[in-house]
């Protein structure tokens, strides 16, 4: 016997509203999360705000922040939720402004990694957003104090203490100086230059 599995849609994801708190869909199927603790606030925050600050400065587009659901594929319906999405002004439609799910696909997406999460899990939604049209990814580790930037799956960019992150193609060149490291011995900074923020985050 046959068994039919009830399938999703985005839409009907976006109308269970709060009844459902970090939760994307999966091929129409709900996968729940947990909330996510403190300090990965922060640092989403602190990544948030700093590409926020330098993408409105230059007019390069739109950024959000805190999980805001991205329909990559329909039927079945597939929604990811990254810590930060920037869409650049090429991408944006010109007729209306963006509601409910997105289905502009950034350019630019950063996940921050918390201590639940799997490898495997973690790698299937970096493949995810690369197929479906993203051309930058960062994967942010806190605990082991580095970033991997990846601009295809096979061949990812691994960041270490200090050292200065490539945001091309996504975010121009400025010349904007990279501030002194960090004065906290416990903390790691990863300066962003190249795409050259002028700031630093602290993970």
């Amino acid at each position: 016997m046959t068994t039919t599995r009830n399938l999703i849609t985005a839409e009907e994801l976006f109308a269970m509203g709060d009844r459902y708190p970090n939760v994307e869909l999966i091929d129409g199927e709900l996968r729940e999360g947990t909330p996510a603790g403190w300090e990965h606030g922060e640092r989403t925050l602190g990544v948030g705000s700093l590409v926020w600050s330098f993408v409105r400065e230059r007019g390069l587009g739109r950024v959000a922040v805190g999980d805001p659901g991205i329909v990559l594929r329909r039927g079945p319906d597939l929604v990811r939720a990254p810590d930060v999405a920037f869409i650049g002004t090429e991408r944006l439609p010109s007729d209306r402004p963006i509601t409910g799910y997105s289905e502009v696909i950034p350019d630019f997406v950063v996940e921050v990694v918390s201590p639940g999460d799997r490898a495997g899990e973690i790698e299937q939604k970096v493949a995810q957003w690369l197929e479906a049209g993203v051309r930058l990814v960062w994967v942010v580790y806190p605990a082991t104090r580095h970033v991997v930037a990846y601009r295809e799956l096979a061949h990812p960019r691994v960041y270490t203490d200090a050292e200065t992150i490539d945001g091309e193609p996504v975010l121009p060149a400025s010349p904007v100086p990279s501030p002194r490291s960090s004065p906290d011995r416990n903390r790691t900074t990863v300066r962003l230059h190249g795409a050259q923020f002028g700031a630093t985050i602290d993970l």
